[in-house]
Order: structure tokens, then sequence, then C-alpha cells
């Protein structure tokens, strides 16, 4: 630091030009910005290493954000974030396509250019957006009945919004734990996010508590026992719990984020509700009768249901806008004779985005319950697909995440067989499992070798797994539809 405060001064005292001053004071400026930067981060790492001693046997106290009475949310963080990389992204980019289209740049390769500026309006469009709600709604807090939320135990407590919250639907409010490891360093450096637990659960308009100015977001979630609690300690491999709320509203929606602490306490208490962890309190009706159906894409017929993807309108559109402009884009390289390297990278891209936008426009799928046979439907651009099982054979609704936009998952649904895969015949939907399974076992029937273990593997594969509904939103709604598909299936409910 001190050799750019001392280049900073020299550039501003010394430098020929008026450029060479404005360079200098800009570097003495960001030198003095880090200096106190430094400063302050010495200073919360010395009173962070006070609580550890002070609390060596409560973790959840290390943190100066877990110990007040409040936890603030982590939407400003996120949003400096993402202005910071818009405008540095922006402001590289830009200038680079302008200089390439004016000049007629002879190395057709530098087109590839042109990519950038469609992530640098990503990321502008994102920050605009995230400004407008936290204008909107302002800064939001979690303020919990008690910390940490406790392992086998609850989390609950209210989320404060100083503003006034109009749904148009019912709420969401979701907790996630996440194990989030960062490999490489500098430009391979790479975090993934894995999601080890994640329950979700819709408020109706009337549980959210809205006065003059206020809005109050009750919360109550039951953690199941053995959960992996939480990485008091920041660092590559760590493990978080998010607790998120969302909402439709007119205009700008409303969303917030908050890294909450869970713990392993030994104070584990009883559920009071089986099968949910919010509190009847906080419910209107039962979450089938309640569920809005049609917004999670899903119509129930007489006979069964339809799924399809039109509450994922707008991010089908984005795909669908990406890939316009990947098509473009390969126009232009066509008409400007662009290397082979950049054909092939927005291929790539494009073919991606083909599939993605794809999969969204046409994941519409049909399940029929006609007499003794469930039946499925695949309704594609060249023919519909169709599968055709016993309903005495299913055996379960099992829920798969398919995608993931943000912090918001979506899932399909799978009918899974009853154990014990066919050794001769392979049936409808059968997994690629047991397609392996009976290779191998001809295999060595035919070289003569022991088979015994492949025929034990091949009686507990399921008869078949076959998807039934594309992308059901949030973990709470794909439980309590597939519940429901699993009821009328064995016959328990009088009608759909």
């Amino acid at each position: 630091m001190a050799v750019l405060l001392l280049a900073g001064f020299g550039l501003a005292g010394w430098g020929h030009g008026t450029v060479a001053r404005t360079i200098g004071v800009v570097v003495v400026m960001l030198a003095v910005v880090y200096q106190q930067f430094c400063h302050r981060l010495v200073k919360a790492y010395a009173a962070e290493e006070k609580r550890r001693e002070a609390c060596a046997d409560q973790p959840w106290l290390w943190r100066k954000e877990w110990s007040g009475p409040a936890i603030q949310s982590e939407d400003a963080k996120g949003l400096g974030m993402i202005w910071f990389f818009a405008v540095v992204w922006n402001g590289i980019s830009l200038p680079a396509v302008y200089g390439v289209f004016t000049e007629r740049h002879p190395d057709k390769a530098a087109y590839l250019v042109c990519l950038f500026p469609l992530v640098g309006l990503g990321l502008l469009a994102t920050a605009v957006y995230k400004t407008a709600q936290r204008r909107k709604y302002g800064r939001t807090q979690f303020v919990p009945t008690e910390l940490p939320g406790v392992i086998g135990g609850y989390l609950g407590g209210v989320i404060e919004v100083p503003a006034r919250v109009v749904l148009e639907k019912d709420a969401r409010v979701a907790l996630h734990c996440v194990r989030r490891v960062v490999t490489g360093s500098g430009k391979n450096r790479r975090t993934v996010e894995t999601v080890l637990w994640q329950r979700e659960e819709r408020i109706p308009p009337g549980k959210w508590l809205s006065v003059a100015g206020r809005t109050d977001i009750p919360v109550l979630f039951r953690i199941p026992a053995g959960s992996t609690p939480s990485d008091p300690e920041s660092g590559d491999n760590e493990v978080l719990w998010r607790l998120t709320a969302e909402a439709e509203t007119p205009g700008v929606d409303f969303k917030t984020q908050f890294n909450v602490p869970v713990f392993d306490t030994g104070e584990a208490m009883p559920e009071d509700v089986a099968g949910g962890p919010l509190l009847n309190a906080y419910r209107e009706q039962e979450p089938a009768a309640g569920l809005d159906w049609a917004g999670a894409g899903i119509e129930r017929r007489v006979d069964g249901y339809r799924f399809n993807a039109r509450h994922l309108n707008g991010a089908r559109l984005v795909f669908t806008l990406i890939l316009v402009v990947m098509l473009g884009l390969l126009g232009v390289f066509w008409v400007n004779a662009v290397p082979w390297v950049a054909w092939v990278i927005v291929g790539i891209v494009a073919g991606v985005m083909l599939l993605m936008s794809g999969d969204l426009w046409w994941a519409n799928y049909e399940l029929q319950i006609l007499g003794d046979e469930v039946v499925v439907r695949k309704p594609r651009q060249w023919g519909t697909r169709e599968w055709r099982v016993s309903r005495a054979e299913v055996d379960a609704v099992r829920k798969e995440q398919s995608i993931s936009i943000g912090q918001r998952f979506y899932f399909r649904l799978v009918l899974v067989g009853t154990a014990g895969a066919d050794v001769q015949t392979p049936v409808a939907g059968e997994s690629f499992q047991a397609r392996k399974l009976r290779y191998q076992l001809r295999k060595r029937s035919e070289a003569g070798a022991d088979t015994r273990d492949l025929l034990t593997a091949l009686s507990g594969v399921p008869r078949f797994e076959i998807i039934c509904a594309g992308h059901v939103p949030g973990p709470a709604v794909a439980d309590t539809v597939a519940a429901e598909i699993l009821a009328v299936i064995k016959g328990k409910p009088e009608k759909i």
C-alpha cells in the first residue's frame, strides 16, 4: 500500500499533464480506501476472536451478525456486488465491441467480443431490478424467537419488512441447508453449491400481518434430527442455512434472504405437526385444498392431471431471447466470414439455449387413471409418447429436482414401480439401471458365470421409473401433488 501512496502522490504532484495528475489522485484515493478497509477488517477479526474466547461452546455467537436481537438481510451485500460486476463488465466489453465494429477489425475472431455485452446487459438489468426491490421494500430483518435454530427442534420468528407488501397470490417462505465448496484459484476459481435439505411453506395473504408502512412475515420451520449444522467459519467448504421469503406483488415482486444460524444444541423437541414444519396457526387450510394448482402449472381433470410450464413463462422467454440473439450473432459471423472457432463457441451456447427453452416450452405431461391402468403421455412435436402401467404396480411417486432459478427449485415427479425388474423382458419406462443389469446378466449367462448377485440386484430395482410431471415449483408443492397422485392411484379418495 505504501508503494501505491508514493506512486499516487508522485503522479499527482509531479506528473506531467492533467491525465497523469488525475490518475495520481485516483490512486491515492484507492490506497486510502484500501487502508480503511484493511483497518476495519483487522478490528472485526479481533472482535470475533474475543467472542470466540468468551463463547467457546456457543459457536452461533462468534459472528457479529448473529449476536444481535435481529439478523439483517443479505440483499444489500448481493446488490453491491451485482452493481460492481455490471459496471466493470460493461465498462470493458462495450468499448471493445464499439471498436470492433467501427474499425472493421481484420481479425474476424475479434467478433467473439459480441458475446460479452449480453452478459453485461443481463447483469445491469438484474442490478436495476434488485435496486427497485430495495427502494420499494427497504432493508428487511429477521427477528428470531430464539437463537440459534435447533436441529431436532425449530427455527421460528418474524421477518420484518419496513413497507406494506400487497400480495397477489400465496407467499413462499423457504429454508435451505446448502454446502458451498470453492475450488481453484484466480481465473479458475469455481463455487459449487449442493442443497443438503430444503423445505418450503406457502402462506396465505391473510397470515402476513400488514399494517401502515410495515409487514410482518411469520416463520416457523421444523428442522429434522441429523441435519448438518451451520459452519461459523467462512472458508472454501462451509455449510449455510438460508431463509428466504418471496411473493408476487403489483409491480416489483418481493424477495429477501437471510443467513441464519442452525446448530445441534442437544435441546431437541417433539414435532407439533406431523409431516410439516409450519404450525397450524399459520395455515389457513390443508395444503392440497389451498394449493394454487393453476399457478403451479397443474390442471386437475376428472380422470387425472395435466402438467405444463406456463408458470415459467419468464424463464422460457429469457432463454428464447438469448437463443434468438445467438442465432443473429451466427448470421453476423456468416456475413463477416468469422473463423470456425467462433462458430463452435456460439453454436454450443445456442445449442444449450435451444435445449433449455425447448424443455420449458414443451414440458407437457398428461397422467390419466383409466380402470386398472395408469397412462402417462408426453406430447411432442413429432408425436406423442405413451406409457401404460398397472395401478397395482405403482409403489411411489418420487420428486427429483429438475432446474433451479436463483433460490427457487423446481421438481419433476416420477412414478416408481414395485421392486423386481423383469429378468427376461423389458417393460415400458424401466430405468437404465435395469437395462444395464439385464445386459450384464445375459453376458454372464452366455459365459457360464455365476449370476446370483445380478439376480439379487435386479430384484431390488423398480420395475419402471416414468416421469409424469416436469417442473413443479417448490418442494412443498411437489410433496403435496405427489401424495395426492399416489392416493388417487391407490384408489383412496372417491374422486379427484
